[in-house]
């Protein structure tokens, strides 16, 4: 990745903290506050799809992602999980065990997922052209706009 994106995900990630959004940093997410179901605790994503869950942090257990795609972040909002991936894969669930792919219109590598001020944002980078960044947009989490 170069630096450019290297820069542009590390501002846009603080620009999502000073919008008073909050991370979970790198590729998992975990609450303290009890808002994401209560069966759900902690989610991670991996390579190979990989998706696991723990209600205590400890015991952690796989769920079926339907997909081979590395993922590279996962984030609660909004009573959903995101997660973001490799090739534009963007996988949504409301209980962290059963996931839905939602269209991005990108195939580019989707780094990060931030929500703030009534915003998704997803930060991404294509390799395959030089390394170039790219922002998406979505008032809702399913319909998104390439910025």
């Amino acid at each position: 990745m170069k630096l450019s994106s290297l820069v542009i995900l590390l501002i846009s990630h603080l620009l999502f903290l000073n919008c008073g959004g909050s991370s979970s940093g790198g590729s998992s997410s975990g609450t303290e506050n009890n808002d994401t179901p209560a069966s759900i605790k902690f989610v991670a994503v991996g390579q190979q799809g990989t998706i696991i869950t723990s209600t205590d942090g400890s015991s952690w257990e796989t769920q079926t992602s339907g997909t081979s795609t590395e993922l590279f972040d996962v984030k609660y909002i909004n009573s959903n999980f995101y997660a973001v991936g490799r090739s534009g894969l963007l996988l949504k669930s409301t209980d962290g065990e059963s996931w839905e792919s939602i269209s991005t219109g990108t195939s580019a590598n989707l780094i990060g997922i931030f929500y703030g001020n009534g915003l998704f944002v997803i930060v991404a980078g294509n390799e395959t052209t030089g390394g170039s960044s790219i922002i998406l947009t979505s008032s809702d989490g399913s319909t998104w706009n390439k910025i």
